[in-house]
């Protein structure tokens, strides 16, 4: 699996730490190492959340565990956080599946 995630080194990721944050949101994190047990990690909010006293928290590397992370996703390709406005044509017809009145067995 290290040999995985080091493609990643160096790169941004978007991490759930349910441990750290209280929940499964994902944030993005710099990923700046891996090692048996965990990965260590850099990152505004993560630094912000655990060093709230320091000025410069977002530099600071933290290691995290492979037992605290929710799940890890490359940032290139990770979902929105939020759900997205459907296209037009998806709006025009709500149900694609659903056949028209009077069409179809009886």
């Amino acid at each position: 699996m290290s040999n995985m995630l080091g493609h990643h080194l160096n790169k941004s990721v978007s991490v759930s730490i349910p441990a750290i944050f209280g929940d499964n949101v994902s944030r993005v994190c710099l990923m700046l190492g891996v090692e048996v047990s965990g990965l260590w990690l850099a990152g505004e909010e993560l630094g912000i959340t655990l060093f709230p006293e320091l000025e410069n928290s977002a530099e600071k590397a933290v290691f995290v565990p492979f037992a605290q992370i929710g799940y890890l996703v490359d940032s290139a390709v990770a979902p929105p956080r939020f759900p997205v406005e459907p296209a037009h044509s998806e709006r025009a017809n709500p149900h694609p599946k659903a056949k028209p009145h009077g069409k179809g067995p009886r």
